[in-house]
């Protein structure tokens, strides 16, 4: 696939009436465009670019542009700048660390030898390890599983990390986790040993790969394991390749790092190289990443228990001061999947659970004792009087006393 595209990526600078000293750039793109999150990448780098960047662009794909010759015309003598995932094929390796100007590399850092000339440079990452902590707090925050898996696929670089911080999360909270390795000679998870693999996790067990594409041999190997997904393992993926996932049976839960950020990133950076000195060196990572909820791992009922432990805390500790943050603390997880998880199955947020039983038990003390306005407030919970009254005036229309008053009356 070769592409010149000029809609939104500042091509036609001079026809929308800008104006720039800038020189017009040629800027190589080679990319996985097979690849859900690579065509997100491209996406964030159109997205960025502006017509006074005045670039010109060729989207180069790594799976129809491996012939040396036509590398080298696009890459080493036509681009001024080139972006970028990390190279792994030697044909592309050696185009790219030919090309005279600014390499911007996305996802896997370059070699540290990327030859010998000066060379501005630009290494713009994905936070992997926390990507591998997301995984790890969601599945987490399912439930009480006996044992959680990660699987290996074929990006080794993003694998070893995303792997150690899935495993050290959990080890943190005295889990039993275990790390599928793939053949050192194979790119990618088989699904024959994963089948065994699966079968020695105790059950109930939870599985994050580290790729969709991993995980989708995963639900092959539990297919082929007689394993129900999610009821007997709840899996996940990564990179949310939405035709992956959603093709999948069943649809793959997967974590979804910002690509389109990191192609934005990508662009600015190479923006910088062109306008620093040669030799100029930029690193920066993006650590935003969410969960999109499908069928391989949605909360039943291990969702259902970990709502059920909060609401125990909430119930022994709402009067005695107790705030989200304690709670959240006690459960292990993070605040916003405590909070998605307590949301779907109490129909309210932890905050508004506490505020319901400290207002509750002010209802009660004023009916049945005779405590100030103002102790009953300290001993339920509420940092100060006023902010008691205004909440209980605002759920109940009337204040403490007055509403004591009809309590009273025969």
């Amino acid at each position: 696939m070769d592409a010149c595209i000029s809609a939104g990526m500042g091509l036609c600078s001079t026809a929308m009436g800008l104006r720039s000293s800038s020189p017009l750039r040629n800027v190589a793109v080679v990319l996985h465009l097979a690849h859900g999150s690579h065509r997100d990448v491209l996406h964030g780098i159109s997205r960025a670019v502006t017509g006074r960047d005045r670039w010109n662009f060729r989207v180069v794909d790594y799976a129809l542009w491996r012939n040396r010759e036509t590398m080298r015309e696009v890459v080493s003598e036509w681009a001024n700048g080139v972006i970028t995932t990390g190279p792994d094929d030697p044909v592309v390796e050696e185009s790219l660390f030919a090309c005279r100007g600014p390499l911007v590399v996305v996802g896997t850092p370059p070699a540290p030898d990327v030859g010998t000339q000066p060379r501005s440079l630009a290494f713009v990452g994905l936070d992997e390890r926390a990507i591998g902590r997301a995984g790890a707090d969601y599945l987490f925050s399912l439930g009480r599983f006996r044992s959680f898996g990660f699987v290996k696929g074929s990006d080794r670089y993003a694998a070893k990390f995303r792997a150690e911080g899935f495993a050290a999360r959990l080890r943190e909270r005295g889990a039993d986790v275990r790390v599928f390795e793939p053949d050192a000679n194979s790119r990618r998870a088989e699904p024959v040993p994963l089948v065994e693999w699966l079968r020695t996790l105790p059950k109930p067990r939870a599985v994050m790969a580290n790729t969709d594409g991993a995980a989708t041999v995963a639900l092959a190997a539990a297919a082929a394991a007689r394993l129900r997904v999610p009821r007997d393992v709840a899996l996940i993926g990564c990179d949310n390749d939405e035709l992956l996932c959603e093709s999948s049976s069943p649809t793959l839960t997967s974590l979804a790092p910002n690509h389109v950020r990191l192609g934005e990133m990508a662009a600015a950076a190479l923006r910088r190289l062109f306008a620093g000195p040669a030799g100029m060196r930029i690193e920066e990572i993006c650590s935003d990443v969410r969960v999109v909820e499908r069928q391989s791992a949605r909360p039943i009922s291990p969702g259902t228990a970990l709502a059920e432990r909060a609401a125990a805390l909430i119930r022994n500790g709402a009067a005695e001061g107790a705030r989200v943050s304690d709670i959240v603390r006690d459960l292990g997880v993070s605040r916003s999947l405590a909070g998605m998880r307590y949301r779907d199955v109490m129909g309210e947020t932890m905050r508004e659970s506490i505020l319901r039983r400290r207002l509750d038990a002010v209802k009660r003390k004023l009916r049945e004792t005779d405590m100030a306005v103002g102790q009953i407030a300290a001993s339920c919970g509420f940092r100060s009087e006023a902010h008691a009254r205004r909440l209980f005036r605002a759920r109940f229309g009337m204040s403490m006393r007055q509403w004591r008053r009809v309590q009273q009356e025969p």
